[in-house]
């Protein structure tokens, strides 16, 4: 019989890096997600800029964690600094994926990824900043984008309007594009919510729509 020691099995285990722009995302955007994937065979990091929700985050997901200072806005400075550091960061971890979201850190983490040779690159957009800008920056914003996709091997639209949108617009090459089952980024925990605390009163009077 084969032993291995933890240091071992955990050099077997596929390294996933889970990156978002700020904590925050990480927390309520993808809640248990990097917990399931560790349990499930996945050796998981963590990444995203420093916040208040690390400690909870690290206490509920029970994965390390990396911090790597990014901005929301456009930054051109700020952002290579973060894009070298990803870059390195990559290349210390080796990890064999790299799943983005949010636009910052899409486009940092699918361009430094792309840089450390990553093997597989994934890009979850959950929405698009450009539908609400104008003028020179929505066209900075759309070549985020495209950047980002043409950085990334998987791209995977939250919704399937979403897809749609996106295939329309052609930011994304076709064969890129995948949503994930029905779409969400991560369901709905259906055993937080319990009809069991509602007033039946309450109910009725959302029901009732006036003719």
């Amino acid at each position: 019989m084969l032993y291995h020691s933890k240091e071992e099995d955990s050099d077997l285990m596929p390294k996933l890096i889970r990156i978002t722009t700020a904590p925050l995302s990480l927390k309520y955007l993808l809640s248990n997600q990097m917990r399931y994937m560790q349990e499930n065979g996945f050796d998981v990091l963590m990444v995203s800029s420093d916040g208040k929700e690390w400690p909870d985050l690290l206490a509920n997901e029970k994965c390390p964690n990396r911090i790597v200072p990014m901005t929301r806005q456009i930054t051109p400075f700020k952002d290579l600094v973060s894009l070298w550091r990803l870059y390195r960061l990559f290349r210390n971890e080796k990890p064999d994926i790299v799943h983005s979201h949010t636009p910052k850190a899409g486009l940092l983490a699918m361009l430094a990824a792309k840089m450390a040779g990553v093997k597989i690159r994934i890009h979850t957009i959950a929405g698009l900043r450009f539908m609400t800008a104008t003028g020179f920056k929505k066209k900075v914003l759309v070549f985020m984008e495209k950047l980002t996709a043409k950085a990334a091997h998987h791209v995977w639209p939250n919704s399937f309007s979403l897809l749609e949108y996106i295939k329309t617009n052609k930011l994304v090459k076709p064969s890129k594009l995948q949503v994930m089952g029905q779409g969400s980024s991560n369901g709905v925990d259906l055993s937080r919510y319990s009809p069991e605390v509602l007033k039946p009163e309450i109910l009725d009077e959302i029901a009732y729509v006036p003719l």
